[in-house]
């Protein structure tokens, strides 16, 4: 006999035993698979689901806030306290508990692409979707001037075209005198 013809011989010898062992542990090969997926299935059945509603904010480049500054915004109490209140989330608790716990739910982040991401966890689609919302609202009410904020830059407008309006005509006469009207003034 050849060498070939005994490699031959030992490959076959080698193959039927690796057969031999697959047939004798089919059960384990087979079983043991099904097993770990049947409780992989009942641990995620098991664990409660969480669902997340994501809102993605831009800033335009004029606009006074950026994309940070509203991210730390989105979990502070200010834009918080309000949520709770209207959500009811408190239940006997104390407001600090509760501000915990919502805060625990948003995450703010700015991207690399300039855009606020906010993400919020609950037990339901609805939920977070409706705690997203709120929030959102929440933060815009924040950032929205008071009244009497309000009236104080429409003073300050008035006041600065009112000095606009001198300061043009002004000018017009300047214009039409060709300077001698200053010459007179100095």
């Amino acid at each position: 006999m050849s060498v070939i013809e005994e490699s031959k011989e030992q490959a076959e010898i080698s193959l039927l035993e690796f057969l031999l062992v697959i047939a004798e542990n089919i059960k384990l090969l087979v079983l043991g698979p099904v097993v770990a997926g049947l409780l992989a299935l009942a641990i995620a059945l098991a664990l409660p689901q969480k669902f997340v509603s994501q809102a993605i904010l831009a800033f335009p480049s004029s606009a006074n806030t950026n994309a940070a500054q509203a991210a730390v915004m989105m979990v502070s109490p200010l834009v918080l306290d309000p949520v709770l209140v209207a959500h009811d989330l408190t239940k006997g608790r104390s407001i600090q508990v509760a501000r915990t716990e919502l805060a625990d739910q948003v995450k703010a982040a700015v991207g690399k692409d300039g855009l606020l991401r906010l993400d919020v966890t609950a037990n339901s689609a609805q939920e977070a979707h409706a705690l997203a919302n709120d929030i959102i609202d929440s933060w815009l009410k924040s950032t929205a001037l008071s009244e009497q904020e309000r009236k104080g830059l429409e003073k300050r407008l008035s006041v600065a075209q009112i000095g606009l309006k001198a300061v043009t005509a002004f000018l017009d006469r300047l214009a039409l005198d060709g300077g001698a009207s200053l010459a007179k003034q100095l």
